[in-house]
């Protein structure tokens, strides 16, 4: 399925990676339990080599970025609020499409995650 994107643009916009499973909205299901444990590094590399920006912007900007943690944890726990909503409306039949029976089991782990990096919580397979 391979669609042009609705908002205007100057050119034509190439989409990349695999969208025959996309959903109209361009997004695709994530089967977490199908990632490896490369898979997971991966993606762990990947959040860690984005760290030092958080020391740039501070840098530029001067923002006091001490407690970078929290926001992060923050962030988590504003997911977990979403993934909750998400959950409640695919389970009135609220929702359109597919891909939401997962949320439910999202927002625990949305929780977790925000706890682990407060400190209260085990290490996750982030």
């Amino acid at each position: 399925m391979v669609k042009a994107p609705s908002a205007p643009t100057q050119n034509t916009v190439a989409l990349r990676g695999d969208y025959s499973r996309a959903n109209s909205d361009y997004t695709v299901e994530q089967l977490y339990e199908r990632y490896s444990d490369d898979d997971q590094a991966v993606w762990r590399t990947l959040f860690t080599r984005q760290l030092p920006l958080i020391e740039r912007y501070a840098a530029r900007t001067g923002f006091d970025v001490s407690r970078m943690d929290w926001y992060l944890a923050f962030a988590y726990f504003k997911l977990a609020v979403i993934c909750q909503g998400i959950a409640a409306r695919a389970a009135g039949g609220a929702m359109l499409g597919s891909g939401f029976d997962d949320a439910a089991a999202l927002v625990a782990l949305q929780v977790r995650a925000g706890l682990h990096v407060m400190g209260a919580a085990p290490a996750l397979r982030l």
